[in-house]
C-alpha cells in the first residue's frame, strides 16, 4: 500500500519505481565502519544494503505533480527497469494526468520515465500533457559535449534517451533552480549532488514535508550531515545543503523524504533530537 501524507490542503504519494542497492562503507568511502553502525543496527556496512527508488506524486491545487521519474525501461539501470507506470497506476493515475514532471536533478535513476521507446526505437514522451521543469544548471552540466562524449556511458547514454529529446517537443521547460509551482509547492536549490538539485518543499496550512531527493541517499547523513557521497559532483557544497536542509526542518517541523531512504522502511519521516543528535525518524502511514 503506497504511503500518503497529507499536508493541510495538499497530498503527498511515496510511489516506487524499482530497486537500488550500495555499500555504505564504499558509497561513502571516508566513513570507517564503526562511525555506520549506530545507523545500520546489525546490518553490516560492508556489505550490499537494499533500498529503492522513490518517485512522489505531489497534488496540490487540481494539480498533479510528479517528482522524478525513476529508472524507465532503457535497459541502463544494474537493478533492472523501473514500474512507475505500474504504481502510478495503482493509485489512479494514468500518465496523461500528470501536470508536471519536476526532476530533483538529472542523474539517470530519476528521469528514465521522462519518456519511453516505440517497438520502431522511436522516443517519445511519456507524460504528454505534462509540463518537464529542468533546472538550468543541470541541464548545462549534464548536456555539455565533455559530459555527453565521456567516459561514463551509461549517465551520458540516459541523458541521449531520457533528457535531451524532450528539448523539441514544447513540452520542456529550463527554471532557475527557485521557482513557485503552485501555492503549495516551491522549489529550493540544494545544490552539490548535482549543480541544479532541488529541494521541493511542500507547505500548506501549518504543515510542510520537504522532498529532498538525493540531498541525502540514507537518514545517517541527515545527522551526519558532512557524509558525502561519491556520487556528489561537489561534496563540500552538498553537505552544507544538507546541514540547511536539516535546519530548515527544524525550524518548520517539516516531515521529509528522501528518493532512496532504506527498504523496508517508511519514507517519510521526522528530524528528531535523540541524546543530543538530530535523528531523522520514520513514520508509517496509510
Amino acid at each position: 500500500m503506497p504511503e500518503t501524507l497529507r499536508i493541510g490542503s495538499t497530498q503527498i504519494t511515496a510511489v516506487r519505481d524499482a530497486d537500488f542497492r550500495f555499500i555504505p562503507t564504499t558509497f561513502i568511502p571516508n566513513v570507517p565502519p564503526e562511525g555506520w553502525r549506530a545507523y545500520l543496527g546489525a546490518v553490516d556496512p560492508t556489505e550490499m544494503g537494499e533500498s529503492r527508488v522513490l518517485t512522489f506524486v505531489i497534488r496540490s491545487q487540481g494539480k498533479t505533480i510528479l517528482v522524478d521519474t525513476g529508472v524507465g525501461q532503457w535497459g541502463l539501470w544494474r537493478f533492472g527497469d523501473g514500474h512507475l507506470l505500474e504504481s502510478l497506476a495503482a493509485i489512479g493515475i494514468a500518465p496523461e494526468d500528470v501536470d508536471y514532471v519536476v526532476p530533483t536533478h538529472l542523474h539517470l535513476d530519476h528521469v528514465g520515465w521522462n519518456t519511453r521507446p516505440l517497438p520502431d526505437g522511436t522516443i517519445v514522451p511519456t507524460f504528454t500533457n505534462a509540463r518537464y521543469l529542468f533546472q538550468k544548471l543541470d541541464w548545462d552540466y549534464f548536456t555539455a559535449p565533455e559530459f555527453l562524449n565521456g567516459e561514463r556511458v551509461e549517465p551520458s547514454q540516459m541523458m541521449k534517451n531520457a533528457v535531451i529529446p524532450l528539448e523539441g517537443t514544447g513540452l520542456m521547460d529550463l527554471i532557475d533552480h527557485e521557482r513557485v509551482i503552485t501555492d503549495d509547492v516551491t522549489l529550493l536549490h540544494t545544490p552539490g549532488h548535482t549543480p541544479g538539485s532541488v529541494t521541493l518543499l511542500v507547505q500548506s496550512g501549518s504543515e510542510a514535508a520537504l522532498l529532498i531527493g538525493d540531498a541525502a541517499h540514507h537518514p545517517a547523513q541527515l545527522t551526519e550531515t558532512d557524509w558525502s557521497p561519491t556520487a556528489d559532483i561537489d561534496p563540500s557544497l552538498s553537505a552544507r545543503s544538507r546541514k540547511g536542509v536539516v535546519e530548515q526542518a527544524q525550524r518548520l517541523n517539516a516531515w521529509v523524504a528522501g528518493a532512496h531512504f532504506r527498504e523496508p522502511g517508511p519514507a517519510f519521516g521526522r528530524i528528531v533530537p535523540i541524546d543530543g543528535r538530530m535523528i531523522w525518524q520514520g513514520a508509517p502511514l496509510g
